[in-house]
């Protein structure tokens, strides 16, 4: 199944460098710097002229070196230019994209191009084929995982 089958693709773009600062404004994020085990962490780097967003349950993506590294969001956060945030489709839990990512790394890693920096394009990003159980099954393993998840208490952030 593509990526763009389990989730909205939605590249980062930095913001006018004018508007960054550390005091007011919506929190933005470039790169992996702010990224926990499995939550993302707070940035102190602010911007008030946000450009994209992730919405809060969205995966965030590496699409720069380091390509392929991912965390979620709790929160709306503005994307730069580092980034992709990944908003999955209706009956795929977030956590599982994030785990189905996760174990494929090393794939993604493989698709990046450049000579200086790696990095992946979104064609690149909306085409990488994970294998993945027929649609009954998926349902069914997103119900257990959805189980499992409301048995635990949220990551702090």
């Amino acid at each position: 199944m593509r990526l763009d089958e389990l989730s909205d693709i939605n590249m980062g773009q930095s913001p006018i460098g004018e508007s960054l600062n550390e005091t007011e404004g919506m929190e933005f994020h470039q790169g992996k710097v702010f990224f926990g085990d499995l939550s993302l962490g707070q940035s102190p780097v602010k911007t008030s002229a946000p450009t994209k967003l992730a919405k809060p349950g969205d995966v965030l993506i590496c699409v720069r070196a380091p390509v392929g590294v991912v965390n979620l969001t709790d929160r709306e956060v503005c994307i730069g230019r580092g980034l992709a945030a990944l908003t999955p489709k209706q009956g795929v839990p977030g956590r599982l994209l994030l785990h189905l990512l996760r174990h494929h790394q090393h794939t993604i890693e493989q698709i990046a191009t450049g000579s200086t920096f790696a990095s992946i394009t979104t064609e690149q990003l909306r085409a990488i084929d994970f294998p993945v159980p027929n649609k009954a099954m998926w349902l069914r393993i997103a119900g257990i995982i959805g189980n499992a998840i409301h048995q635990f208490p949220p990551c702090p952030p």
